[in-house]
């Protein structure tokens, strides 16, 4: 989907701020595109953060090589970096469409507690 087309289509409704779609143009109008290509780290640990100025990060786990597309106003900052908590996300659960599925394998919870074996607080 079309970032601008995304922004025009919910201003002001999903996408608050901006309030109006001509807010959001001149936003858009503004924006930098970053494309922040990651390879996952498999299903066990994420692969890297993408971590955006002033806004926070997201961890991508996965398999295999992917590419994202990150729309920021002019000036802000994104990078990839080292994931902070890449076992963080075996706490959460997936949704399979029918059910909610614990994601936590066996070999996730043995590499967190050799991961918390090694850290020195």
């Amino acid at each position: 989907l079309d970032p601008a087309e995304f922004a025009m289509k919910h201003a002001g409704e999903m996408l608050t701020p901006p309030f109006t779609p001509e807010r959001a143009q001149v936003l858009l109008d503004q924006a930098d595109v970053h494309e922040v290509w990651v390879e996952g780290a498999g299903r066990e640990a994420a692969g890297a953060d993408i971590a955006i100025g002033g806004v926070g990060w997201v961890a991508v786990t996965g398999t295999g090589w992917a590419c994202f597309r990150v729309t920021v106003p002019q000036g802000i900052q994104v990078y990839k970096r080292s994931p902070l908590m890449p076992f963080e996300g075996f706490n959460a659960q997936k949704f399979d469409g029918a059910k909610v599925l614990n994601v936590v394998t066996r070999a996730a919870k043995k590499k967190m507690k050799q991961s918390n074996k090694k850290a020195k607080w």
